[in-house]
């Protein structure tokens, strides 16, 4: 049911264990990303590089700054999948430590908006064209 559930609101979720280096996403996920976790060499550098090259240091900067501060994030982004198809994401996540301040684990979602802000942008075309009427 969950697999189902990710599928219709197109959401997926993923989990970064810092100690072990592995990163693990959902099926629904690879399907918004457009690859397989196992393919990074490099775990979250490899996911930083899904994102568009122009959103790339916002992302990073994010992240970086949730983990200094052990606090959950969130941010939208632009993702190119590997057939060169950009979609809008949002992803909202939690930075877990240990009982020593380290952190051990990053784990959230992201969610492809992509109809959401073509929906939007169309909405403002037309409340503009109806204002300047």
């Amino acid at each position: 049911m969950l697999h189902q559930a990710q599928a219709l609101a197109q959401v997926g979720s993923y989990d970064y264990d810092f100690v072990a280096n592995r990163l693990q996403f959902s099926d629904e996920l690879s399907k918004i990303l457009g690859c397989d976790p196992g393919s990074f060499e490099r775990p979250l550098d490899g996911l930083i590089e899904c994102v568009h090259v122009e959103d790339r240091a916002r992302a990073r900067a994010v992240l970086d700054a949730a983990i200094a501060r052990r606090q959950p994030f969130s941010f939208e982004v632009r993702v190119v999948q590997p057939d060169g198809e950009v979609r809008t994401v949002r992803s909202q996540g939690r930075v877990h430590a240990d009982e020593h301040g380290e952190v051990v684990r990053i784990a959230g979602y992201a969610q492809d908006i992509t109809e959401r802000e073509h929906a939007e942008e169309a909405r403002r075309r037309l409340v503009h064209l109806v204002e300047s009427s």
